[in-house]
């Protein structure tokens, strides 16, 4: 779909966060020099990013890059409890982090109960132990990946609310 944007309307305006706009060819290059980002630092195919963020405009950019590097998106709530939080993460085997500065505190104070994640990224900057968002795509490629990709791989694990128990994930 951004590919497509970014060939037909690659000067028009696709996002508007707050006061930033992004064009199709922006979001199309900043989603590939991610993509390219996470598999350079060790993400695989199939492998699962933790996306903790409020709605901004790498939230999109984050949702595209996962399509082209074929990693499984999971959703993680801010208003889930420390505990529940830590078994989400834990049960999806989420190996990546994507967080913004309203988690980041959280994740860092959990980060020692997480069994599989090696990679944490903030979108706020840099922060210890946090690889900072901007830095990272700085230096990527701008080309998509090439990655072999199934019309039945998984995309997504969003997690239940754990009403009558622990969260679980659905695919």
């Amino acid at each position: 779909i951004i590919e497509r944007g970014a060939r037909n309307w690659a000067n028009k305006v696709a996002i508007v966060s707050g006061d930033r706009q992004s064009t199709f060819h922006e979001v199309d290059e900043r989603s590939n020099r991610l993509a390219n980002a996470l598999l350079s630092l060790g993400c695989r195919p199939k492998s699962r990013l933790g996306v903790m963020l409020n709605n901004c405009h790498q939230y999109v950019e984050i949702y595209f890059a996962k399509y082209k590097a074929n990693i499984v998106w999971v959703t993680l709530s801010r208003r889930a409890n420390d505990e529940s939080l830590i078994w989400q993460i834990n049960d999806s085997e989420i190996d990546t982090l994507i967080v913004g500065e309203e988690s980041l505190e959280r994740i860092a104070f959990i980060k020692a109960s997480l069994k599989n994640a090696k990679r944490y990224i903030t979108i706020t900057g840099s922060a210890k132990g946090f690889i900072d968002y901007e830095e990272l795509i700085s230096g990527s490629s701008t080309e998509m990946p090439k990655i072999d990709m199934k019309p039945d791989d998984l995309s997504r694990i969003p997690y239940t609310a754990g009403t009558t128990g622990r969260p679980k994930g659905v695919m």
